[in-house]
Formats: structure tokens, C-alpha cells, sequence
């Protein structure tokens, strides 16, 4: 389960990645540097924290777009999808975070970003995939 952050610290957080990445765009990166990139995904993950969803959406979007091979890219931009009550967005997103090889179905089962898909039937049968898909 996730615990909220102490909001002042992610405020502080967001602040500092949204300077990092005004730095970084400013210098023209390669979107592919990594420096570029940790600043952008630990961006899209405080402002969820923070519950600032819209602002999130995009970054998060960016991290998929970046990185198509990465689980959590997807599984963080199918929380912002969940969180902000688009559920066929959020299950798409979470299909493709199992293609890529994510099998912690009791993290997501308890995960809060995903409480609004849990009495969707479509989500205990993504557990369901997970749990078999799983390592034994």
C-alpha cells in the first residue's frame, strides 16, 4: 500500500523537478539522456503523489513514449488514468505493463491508485493473468 508523502516535501520535490527539467530542455538533451529521464518519471510520480493529476498526465505520458519498453512507466500512467476516473485508458495501460513482464499482482491488488477499477471485472481478471504468469 502507499502512504501519502508529507505534502510539503512533494511540493518541494515537484519544484525541483520541474527545475531540472527546465535546465535540461533548455539545453536542448537528447530525450533519451538519462538524466532527462529520471527527472521526468520522478516528476510524473510526485505530482500523483501530489495529487496533481492533470499536470502529471503529460510527463507520464512522455516516460511511455520515451521508454515503450519500460512496466512502470505504464503502470504509473495507468494510475493517473485510474486516479482521474478514465478506466479504459487505465486498463489499456495496465495491459501493457503485463505485456512488458510486471507479474506483482498483490501490489497492484492493494494499490489505492487503483481502487476505482476494483470492482470492474476486468481488473480480477488482470490479477487473475498476473497470478498465473507469475513465477512460481
Amino acid at each position: 500500500n502507499r502512504q501519502d508523502p508529507d505534502p510539503r516535501r512533494v511540493e518541494e520535490a515537484v519544484s525541483h523537478y520541474d527545475q531540472a527539467l527546465k535546465l535540461r530542455q533548455a539545453a536542448r538533451p537528447d530525450p533519451k539522456d538519462p538524466l532527462y529521464l529520471t527527472a521526468l518519471v520522478n516528476q510524473c510520480d510526485a505530482l500523483i503523489q501530489e495529487k496533481s493529476l492533470d499536470k502529471a498526465l503529460e510527463p507520464c505520458r512522455q516516460v511511455t513514449d520515451l521508454q515503450p519498453d519500460n512496466a512502470v512507466a505504464f503502470y504509473n500512467l495507468a494510475g493517473v488514468y485510474a486516479l482521474s476516473g478514465r478506466a479504459e485508458e487505465a486498463f489499456l495501460c495496465l495491459e501493457k505493463d503485463i505485456t512488458l513482464g510486471d507479474r506483482d499482482w498483490s501490489y497492484l491488488a492493494s494499490d489505492l491508485w487503483f481502487e476505482s477499477l476494483r470492482r470492474d471485472p476486468r481488473f480480477a481478471a488482470l490479477l487473475e493473468r498476473m497470478k498465473k504468469l507469475a513465477p512460481s
